[in-house]
């Protein structure tokens, strides 16, 4: 049986590859199939639809959504999703503008510890990227604030750092029923990370 891989990010969110060079890296490790789940955009899809066609791989169109249980912050998979769809597309677009704001705040309390960060800049830096945690340590990095990326969550954006902001996030419920109105199939991603008991 072929391998397939249904949780994939490009660089429309925190991935280092396009659309079309991770549909082409699937097909260098013999992957019968992909999902492209960036987060909170649907953006890469068309994109990487295109290379599979090209490449004969079945390509799954889907997004990674944020959402909130039980004071856990869970993530929703979704699979199949109507990419066309308008309504869709429009609650993403206010999904990455809560991440924008928050994105802006994190920028504030850099500067305040003497490390400035211009949001504008991120955004030029980033160009068509939903800009996650990962960016800014990608960009410390390049800057020499930090050595590793594991640093600046560790020193400065994880959960604990004096920099963390945290993010509104929606219900799994509304996470589920927005896919499920794209003709989307809503999947619990990474589980095991979530230390849920098994009820």
């Amino acid at each position: 049986m072929d391998a397939i891989d249904l949780h994939v990010h490009s660089t429309f969110s925190d991935g280092t590859l396009t659309p079309s060079e991770l549909v082409s890296r699937a097909k260098q490790f013999h992957l019968a199939a992909m999902a492209l789940t960036d987060h909170d955009t649907i953006e890469g899809i068309p994109e990487a639809v295109q290379a599979a066609k090209e490449q004969n791989l079945e390509l799954v169109p889907g997004v990674e959504l944020s959402t909130f249980w039980d004071e856990k912050e869970i993530h929703i998979v979704g699979f199949f999703i109507d990419y066309t769809d308008k309504t869709f597309q429009k609650e993403l677009e206010s999904l990455r503008d809560v991440r924008r704001n928050r994105n802006i705040a994190l920028c504030e309390k850099f500067t305040q510890l003497g490390i400035p960060i211009d949001y504008s800049d991120m955004e030029k830096e980033y160009a068509d990227a939903v800009i996650t945690r990962a960016h800014f340590a990608d960009y410390l990095l390049k800057k020499g604030y930090i050595k590793s990326r594991n640093e600046a969550f560790d020193r400065y954006i994880g959960s604990n750092g004096p920099c963390y902001v945290p993010r509104k996030k929606m219900p799994c419920a509304e996470a589920i029923r927005l896919i499920k109105n794209a003709g989307g199939v809503p999947i619990l991603a990474h589980p095991v990370l979530y230390h849920l008991g098994k009820e």
